[in-house]
């Protein structure tokens, strides 16, 4: 499949690629879980990216970036591709400890 077909096709296939993940619908599921902002953490640019989008108000921040204050008293938010392990992997906990 060449790039330039597979976000029309990765829907259709079950299988969203990097251009057509359905964030929105993520965005969403955490809203109706009670997340509406705060921090954002991910060891993945493009995730924290797009869920910045969807929560325009969040601090986002992945590893090897400048680092900001997480709002007080708002909720922070640890988001990882389960789909390769179902916990977070270590860089992303150690992350969350430094932050």
């Amino acid at each position: 499949m060449s790039q330039s077909t597979a976000p029309y096709l990765g829907g259709w296939l079950g299988r969203p690629r990097n251009l057509n993940v359905p964030f929105d619908q993520l965005a969403q599921q955490l809203r109706q879980a009670g997340f509406d902002g705060g921090t954002i953490l991910s060891d993945n640019r493009r995730v924290t990216g797009n869920l910045r989008l969807q929560f325009p108000n969040a601090v986002v921040m992945v590893p090897n970036t400048p680092r900001l204050a997480p709002p007080a008293g708002k909720p922070v938010l640890l988001v990882w591709d389960a789909t390769h392990r179902m916990g977070p992997p270590e860089l992303l906990i150690r992350f969350a400890t430094e932050v």
